[in-house]
């Protein structure tokens, strides 16, 4: 006959009281998270206009749309070149499993 080890541990009355305190501390940083993207919604929303996405900026109209372009090429540039591109060879080459070489043998 084989015996069965368990390694479950016995609950104790601090196991309540983590539990709680976890929960009650996840629920106030969502409700200030809340908070703070209402409070800057309410407040700014009033102020979006079509001159804001106008393509030229200028100092009577500062125009938000060049640096969003800017923003998203500069993302897409960052991501471009720290993403590995996946069917390269030396990543296939470079996280196979060790005694693994079943798709390390076409590219060798």
């Amino acid at each position: 006959m084989s015996k069965v080890i368990t390694f479950a541990r016995k609950k104790k009355p601090s196991d309540w009281i983590r539990f709680i305190l976890l929960w009650a501390s996840a629920f106030i940083t969502v409700a200030i998270l809340v908070y703070i993207v209402g409070f800057i919604l309410v407040r700014g929303v009033p102020y979006i206009t079509p001159s804001l996405f106008s393509p030229t900026f200028t100092t009577e109209n500062q125009s938000l749309f060049p640096a969003l372009v800017t923003t998203v090429l500069m993302v897409g540039l960052t991501l471009s070149l720290a993403v590995p591109f996946e069917s390269s060879p030396q990543y296939i080459l470079s996280n196979t499993p060790l005694g693994g070489t079943s798709l390390c043998e076409s590219y060798v």
